[in-house]
């Protein structure tokens, strides 16, 4: 069977509720990159971080250039924002460095303060979990 793995960092709880509704859908349990988790020999990496005052998280992207990650198939950038242009492009820029193919990136909304407030909300990580179960 292949192996899945949900990795996020999260400022504001947004991006581990995403993480999740995403790992519940893929039947794995979500690590927090505090945690210091090993990506080794997975297939599909899903990737689960924000965007804060414009800017990706440096705490996913650090975790990101470590020696954590090897042997993985491909990626998944979930991002979570209130901005709906907003990308993970150096979290994009590090796995393909290291020979992981990122085959999508999902934008989610975020909130902050009332920007899009309420967010994420059930509809949403429903959203989530589903896009989850439609990536092979």
């Amino acid at each position: 069977m292949p192996k899945t793995q949900v990795i996020y960092a999260t400022m504001t709880g947004h991006s581990r509720k995403y993480a999740q509704a995403i790992a519940k859908a893929r039947n794995v349990v979500p690590e927090d990159v505090k945690t210091d988790p090993r990506a080794v020999n997975v297939d599909t990496l899903f990737v689960v971080g924000g965007i804060y005052g414009g800017a990706e998280s440096k705490k996913l992207v650090s975790y990101l250039q470590g020696d954590h990650v090897k042997n993985v198939k491909k990626a998944v950038l979930v991002t979570s924002s209130t901005r709906g242009a907003a990308r993970q492009a150096k979290a994009r820029e590090v796995l393909e460095a290291k020979g992981v193919s990122v085959v999508d990136e999902k934008l989610l909304p975020g909130s902050f303060l009332f920007l899009n407030r309420g967010r994420p909300n059930e509809a949403d990580l429903k959203a989530a979990a589903d896009y989850a179960r439609k990536i092979k």
